[in-house]
């Protein structure tokens, strides 16, 4: 058994063997939709004291805790397996789920209409209310991310065991009944989109034809479907959005019909939509009945999760910085509160375009006084060079390793559908950019960055979250379901680490620059 200790309570839970201490915490219902690293490392948020005897430090926790921290018995749970009589004290507020999002008070209320976006880090919402016309929108943490950071983790961490699957299954029914509210009025219409993985999990279907190559998709959405929490004596009905291959879900279909109804079709083709997440999707639209997709795992960082001072963008969040005569400055909030992932993108490319740091993401020393006077805040730490901001260390080596892994995806993937589809860059009409990436930055920096190619700079549209606005379209637009389950049958799917040169093409790609 696995004994934690809260406050002047000690309760016991089974150990689930192969999870980590973390893991086993979170089938136990802690660290649901607390904001953690999911895994990494990095954040330090779910550091335990032990009670018991501690194990070995690792390298990262050397890192992140101090010696008097390690000294005393305090250890990072992602980073250790429990063993049998393992006894642990944490932190009261991590037995609680914190309401995050907007509207928190909303979540109470009625609705008459809602559209839910299942992202594998936040869950973002919009709807109506019974005789109103004002459209209501937020976001929370998926609860899901105490359990892995990407849909690999979570679907290895629901093959530990029915139990695991069954509580990432209840922890969205049950973040999705929190926003639907009250029960003792009429339900509203509820349509859910999400990536693959994440609506397999909804639903407490079997992993088997995700899991392992060949993939295959043994449930195609494009039906309703009901919702139950464990030990309720009600239920909800949703309407799931068709998935379009293994790896590119209803998110995709959604953002693919909310596009072809809102843009001229003779305008369009041939076009990419990009949807940048921790599970990134990518579509190389040639016709109207002609789709090359794929996805690749790009983590998340582009939701500020694991980044030094990262933290999902939401009021008061840093999401981007500008160059002044007093040097930098954030944009749109406060570091105080965090940096969002399109914070730190915008970040990256000011310190590229000053020559702070190299096309290999080294920080380096400029040849011009505006990049002198940024280079003179970047100091040596313990893990080496790191860029400080009012007193707080902003950006270190590691940060920007895992913006160049965001990066070297997106150019392998785009590659990739652009040669399997036999279309040069220059011919791509459109580039609409969704997701986590859909409304903060400014196209030059993502080809600034190397995300896409300098071409492409003015055919960049910004588009926000097409698949919760296609979510929404389902709702209200009577066309809508037409054009979203006429896009099955279309699309040929491309299996990115399945091709010959994915590893060698991944790394050589892990450079500032479209490559």
């Amino acid at each position: 058994m696995l004994y934690v200790t809260s406050g002047k309570q000690t309760h016991s839970y089974p150990i689930h063997a192969g999870a980590t201490l973390a893991q086993n915490l979170f089938a136990a219902g802690l660290y649901q939709g607390r904001p953690l690293c999911a895994g990494l490392g990095a954040c330090g948020r779910c550091r335990v004291l032990y009670l018991s005897d501690p194990p070995a430090p690792d390298d990262v926790e050397v890192n992140v805790l101090s010696t008097r921290q390690l000294t005393a018995g305090w250890r990072l749970s992602c980073r250790h397996l429990p063993v049998p009589g393992t006894s642990i004290r944490i932190a009261h507020d991590s037995l609680t789920t914190p309401a995050s999002g907007d509207d928190v008070s909303l979540y109470t209320e009625s609705w008459d209409r809602l559209a839910i976006d299942i992202g594998t880090t936040a869950i973002k919402w919009q709807g109506v209310q019974p005789g109103s016309s004002t459209l209501h929108y937020g976001h929370l943490l998926n609860p899901q991310v105490g359990a892995g950071a990407d849909v690999m983790a979570r679907m290895a961490f629901a093959q530990l065991g029915p139990a695991m699957s069954l509580c990432l299954q209840q922890c969205l029914i049950t973040s999705i009944e929190r926003l639907v509210g009250r029960k003792d009025i009429s339900r509203p219409a509820v349509v859910v989109t999400g990536n693959s993985v994440m609506i397999y999990s909804l639903l407490g279907r079997s992993f088997q034809g995700l899991a392992a190559s060949p993939y295959a998709l043994t449930y195609a959405g494009g039906a309703m479907a009901t919702l139950t929490r464990q030990h309720a004596s009600s239920s909800l009905q949703v309407y799931i959005p068709p998935l379009l291959a293994p790896f590119v879900g209803a998110d995709i279909a959604c953002g693919l019909a909310h596009i072809l109804g809102h843009y001229p079709v003779s305008e369009l083709f041939p076009f990419i939509l990009a949807d940048f997440g921790t599970n990134g999707e990518f579509v190389l639209a040639l016709g109207p009945d002609n789709y090359w997709v794929t996805s690749v795992a790009m983590g998340p960082a582009l939701e500020g999760i694991g980044l030094t001072r990262g933290k999902i963008a939401s009021s008061g969040v840093c999401t981007g910085f500008t160059l002044t005569r007093d040097g930098l400055c954030p944009a749109g909030g406060s570091i105080g509160h965090g940096i969002s992932g399109t914070g730190y993108l915008s970040l990256v490319s000011l310190l590229r375009r000053t020559g702070v740091l190299d096309d290999t993401g080294l920080f380096t020393r400029p040849g011009h006084l505006v990049g002198q006077r940024i280079e003179n805040m970047v100091q040596h730490n313990a893990s080496g060079k790191a860029l400080v901001l009012e007193g707080k260390t902003i950006l270190t080596g590691r940060d920007v390793e895992e913006i160049l892994k965001l990066k070297a995806s997106c150019n392998y993937a785009l590659k990739s559908l652009l040669g399997h589809g036999r279309l040069r860059t220059n011919a791509v009409r459109k580039v609409f950019v969704s997701g986590a990436l859909g409304g903060n930055l400014r196209p030059l920096e993502l080809v600034d960055l190397g995300f896409f190619p300098t071409s492409w700079e003015k055919k960049i549209c910004l588009a926000g979250n097409t698949a919760l606005k296609g979510a929404w379209d389902l709702l209200v637009d009577k066309d809508a379901r037409t054009r979203v389950q006429g896009l099955q049958g279309h699309v040929q799917s491309l299996d990115l680490p399945a091709q010959d040169d994915f590893a060698r093409g991944y790394v050589a790609k892990m450079r500032f620059g479209y490559c």
